[in-house]
């Protein structure tokens, strides 16, 4: 056991409660599931819910990572966001409740994690004003970085935060 990481040793010494959460229809919820665990182990939890033994167990959880987040392993309505307000209030949004410009509505076999990166969905970070830290010089990079807004039109990153404050990691010192 020396040798595994800290996740791993975290998800052995889990793994009795997780098996017997599905044995008794027990419902799990995980804060930042991502922070200790490698995606493939997640994976590996999540197919143990997903599975035909599991019949009322349930696991919820939060994550910054996406690389579960797709129609193998979810529904659509098993997928939820949440975004702030223009009141600062969180709310939440069930990718189910998505629709396009034509108001139809997320497939079921959509790439939930390629449309979540293309700004589809919203409830991403969204940077008012931009900060860079640790660049020598902005000229060299600013051609070459593209953002998409929220109406997913790519625009030159000095055309969107040209007024915007960008910080040098030694004004930090």
């Amino acid at each position: 056991m020396e040798e595994e990481s800290a996740g791993t040793i975290t998800l052995i010494h889990s793994l009795p409660t997780l098996i017997s959460a599905i044995k008794r229809g027990f419902i799990i919820v995980v804060d930042e599931i991502d922070a200790h665990l490698h995606p493939k182990l997640i994976q590996k939890i999540i197919e143990l819910f997903n599975s035909k033994h599991n019949k009322e167990a349930q696991l919820i959880f939060n994550s910054h990572d996406i690389l579960n987040m797709n129609n193998e392993n979810f529904r659509r309505d098993e997928i939820w966001f949440v975004y702030r307000n223009e009141n600062l209030e969180s709310e939440l949004i069930c990718l189910s409740d998505f629709e396009n410009y034509k108001g139809e509505k997320v497939r079921k076999d959509a790439k939930y994690s390629k449309q979540y990166m293309e700004g589809r969905y919203g409830a991403d970070p969204f940077i008012e004003k931009g900060v860079v830290f640790g660049l020598e010089d902005f000229k060299d990079i600013k051609d070459n970085v593209f953002i998409k807004n929220e109406n997913n039109y790519e625009k030159n990153l000095e055309e969107k935060y040209s007024h915007s404050l960008f910080i040098e990691e030694s004004d930090l010192e």
